[in-house]
């Protein structure tokens, strides 16, 4: 990363499209920010934001994108316009920042990442959970290799309890056609991103889960996918957007120890000789090398993992700073939620780098009659 934008710098002309729950948020977001200037806004069916200045609205995003009034957007529209969206946007000379996912599937997303910007043109994707400082300690840990080699993946993540009125909140939410695919694509997909940012992405996967279970809708709200690794590791992700309270519990065993992320507290117990050495080494018995428990206090952020990022975009457009999250780091989550869709849907074991036109051919059945 190169050095940081100077007080000289002009704020990035920005446009935001997408004015739902989370792109007012993004506008929040923006505005506090002195290295990008929110001058235009679209939404097809919500109105203008209510701030001062206000910025120039559009119900087009192809107008805003040709407008001259930017230099860059924000895309924070449903799920199923992200990729279509962010190629008009690129094919205007724009400078894209892209919130996940990248595109509805796998096969979308290698389509438009095979257009590659033009020279000096930033593309990037909103991976705001690779600024938290506790995954950011676990990805030094295992770049130290102080876990040794990897054995074991355990995360369940279930904090994501939804009553139904969220799914009211929007139409295209709980359908094929709108998010193609639900507690993956939606809720769990930071964790996917973190799980294979940390891990690398599994061999191959079975996934099992409901459509439906928790709630009146069409997606997946409930997951249990067993992997492999190349390294040997083994591996389980659980998700759940119906259980209540909810755990959010990532554990990391190797042969040189533990890392325990639960709740936000980070743990670490390192074996003094590594795991697989002393099996065969030790004549102790039953006994087990001896251990060392290492506090790990996690650092607090200074500001949300979303503005870390947003400054980054500015910074990049301005030639400052090399992007921390540009846009093919959006591959690997999109390619292991849609391989846990494609075990479920099939109802077998499927292995990675996946099928992505078979992929595809699936959920484009499932939109065929989705609701939205």
């Amino acid at each position: 990363m190169r050095s940081h934008a100077t007080s000289t710098d002009p704020p990035v002309r920005i446009g935001l499209v997408g004015l739902g729950s989370f792109g007012r948020q993004h506008a929040h977001w923006m505005q506090a920010l002195p290295e990008l200037e929110l001058v235009a806004t679209c939404d097809h069916a919500v109105g203008p934001l209510s701030a001062a200045p206000e910025p120039q609205h559009f119900t087009s995003y192809r107008e805003l994108h040709r407008s001259g009034l930017v230099e860059a957007v924000l895309i924070a529209s449903p799920h199923h316009t992200h990729a279509a969206i962010a190629a008009d946007a690129l094919a205007s000379g724009l400078h894209v920042l892209l919130e996940k996912p990248i595109a509805r599937h796998i096969a979308e997303a290698h389509e438009l990442l095979a257009r590659p910007p033009a020279a000096g043109q930033q593309f990037a994707v909103m991976l705001n959970q690779r600024m938290n400082p506790a995954h950011q300690q676990l990805k030094q840990l295992i770049e130290e290799q102080r876990l040794g080699r990897l054995q074991r993946i355990n995360w369940i993540c279930t904090p994501w309890f939804r009553t139904q009125a969220y799914y009211r909140s929007a139409d295209w939410r709980g359908t094929w056609a709108g998010e193609g695919g639900g507690l993956l694509m939606t809720l769990c997909l930071h964790q996917l991103d973190i799980l294979q940012w940390l891990c690398g992405l599994p061999t191959s996967l079975h996934a099992f889960g409901a459509f439906g279970k928790h709630h009146d809708i069409e997606v997946e709200d409930e997951v249990t996918a067993y992997m492999q690794f190349a390294g040997g590791a083994s591996g389980v992700f659980v998700g759940s957007s119906g259980e209540c309270p909810g755990t959010n519990r990532f554990e990391l065993v190797g042969t040189g120890g533990r890392a325990l992320l639960n709740d936000g507290t980070l743990s670490l117990v390192e074996n003094e000789v590594p795991s697989d050495e002393f099996i065969r080494a030790s004549a102790e018995g039953w006994a087990h090398p001896n251990t060392r428990i290492v506090n790990l206090p996690v650092g607090s952020m200074t500001e949300g993992g979303h503005s870390q990022i947003l400054r980054n975009f500015a910074r990049a457009v301005r030639g400052r700073e090399t992007l921390l999250t540009p846009a093919n780091a959006g591959l690997g989550s999109l390619e292991l939620a849609g391989a846990m869709l494609l075990s479920m849907f099939q109802k077998r074991a499927v292995e990675l780098p996946l099928d992505a036109a078979e992929l595809a051919n699936e959920l484009e059945r499932r939109t065929a009659t989705s609701k939205l």
